[in-house]
């Protein structure tokens, strides 16, 4: 399975990991993320929420939390 190259907390399609086993690899691309625009989304929106704040509390100012997760999703999903 391969990942997507910002895919931080989820493996594609649909398998997600906690939140708080990322890559450290990542840490760079994260500094690298803290001004820019990151929408969080999981199944629910749940643990979304939780990564949201953590990530609030890391630095990041223009972090959002996509409300409802991909169960609200409005667009078409491939699976």
């Amino acid at each position: 399975m391969s990942r997507h190259p910002m895919a931080l907390f989820t493996i594609f399609p649909g398998k997600c990991r906690s939140l708080f086993q990322f890559r450290p690899a990542a840490a760079s691309f994260l500094h690298d993320l803290r001004r820019k625009k990151v929408l969080v989304i999981c199944r629910s929106g749940n643990r979304s929420s939780q990564a949201t704040k953590l990530l609030r509390n890391n630095g990041f100012t223009n972090v959002y939390n996509v409300l409802g997760g991909m169960n609200h999703w409005p667009g078409p999903v491939e699976k």
